[in-house]
């Protein structure tokens, strides 16, 4: 249910975007649905993968995004958070 609410309000958004979930389900969803790119999607389909997992692991680890992640040493470097 979280999902579909999600998926709706990115979709309402006309912004260009990459979304970093936790959700593999969500980011299978997210070009179809949102017109969002994942930031992390199938291993086959994803670039660095092992250390996409490793940083998006580290990102969530906590009760809150982890904000140390963003670091220029990342493709995602510079992105806003919206939580």
């Amino acid at each position: 249910m979280y999902d579909r609410a999600l998926l709706n309000e990115l979709h309402e958004q006309h912004l260009p975007s990459v979304v970093l979930t936790e959700s593999t389900t969500l980011n299978s969803l997210l070009p179809a649905y949102a017109d969002h790119r994942p930031w992390l999607r199938h291993q086959f389909n994803t670039s660095e993968y092992p250390e996409r997992v490793e940083v998006m692991q580290h990102c969530f680890a906590g009760p809150a995004i982890q904000p140390d992640v963003y670091s220029s040493d990342h493709k995602f470097a510079g992105g806003e958070i919206i939580s």
